[in-house]
């Protein structure tokens, strides 16, 4: 069974409590949301780019298509996992993330959901990571990061992310910082999506690369990459 749902045949008010959003956002670039259900509302959290944390209605995401995993995950955490949304968005203005390939020790304060300022330059979050870090909040690992692989194909994404950052103006030693890095792990968006949809959690390296892999090829069978149908962040 196909764990994608696409957005032209459901509506995403089916969704009951959450589901986590994939869309592609440029050619071979995919980005990751919680999709949630907040006072008969469903919502969507993500970080979208550097210092652009967004929490909005899902009738109003105009930047990006979300179609969304069918979730395996009992509904009881997910409630824990909307819950600790609404601390994050509530005590955060949403321009304190910096966007980064090379993560962040325990990001959020586990009991207010203030975002926490890493002392090193260059930490921060991705769109993944994000999402990781919240369900890890919560005791609820979505991937065996300690099993994952660096992969030389990731350093070309990485340049990629710091040319965009030096061409929006991002603050000089934060992109210096990431420039000099080396490879570093990466968990993508399709992913972390994935494991969603599956029962025995974290996934492994392999696995979860795998079922990336698949569910890319299920979203491009949905909706392949159009420009007019994407604008990146």
């Amino acid at each position: 069974m196909s764990v994608l749902v696409c957005h032209k045949s459901a509506d995403v008010n089916c969704i009951q409590v959450v589901s986590l959003g994939i869309a592609e956002t440029s050619e071979g670039q995919r980005h990751v949301g919680i999709i949630y259900r907040k006072d008969n509302q469903v919502r969507v959290c993500h970080l979208a780019w550097h210092c652009k944390l967004i929490d909005e209605l899902a009738s109003e995401t105009a930047h990006f298509k979300f179609d969304w995993v069918r979730i395996a995950i009992p509904d009881a955490p997910l409630r824990a996992v909307v819950s600790f949304i609404e601390l994050i968005t509530g005590s955060n203005t949403g321009s304190e993330i910096p966007y980064s390939f090379l993560g962040q020790t325990q990001p959020f304060d586990r009991v207010t959901g203030k975002y926490n300022p890493s002392v090193h330059a260059g930490d921060g979050l991705t769109c993944a990571t994000f999402i990781l870090e919240i369900f890890k909040c919560l005791g609820l690992e979505l991937l065996d990061e300690s099993s994952f692989e660096e992969r030389p194909d990731d350093l070309d994404w990485q340049n990629k992310i710091t040319y965009w950052l030096r061409q929006r103006n991002v603050e000089g030693h934060h992109v210096a910082k990431l420039e000099e890095s080396n490879l570093a792990k990466r968990f993508r968006p399709e992913e972390v999506a994935a494991a969603s949809g599956e029962e025995n959690l974290p996934l492994q390296f392999t696995e979860a690369a795998s079922k990336g892999v698949a569910l890319v090829e299920e979203l491009h069978n949905c909706c392949p990459f159009t420009e007019d149908r994407a604008r990146h962040r």
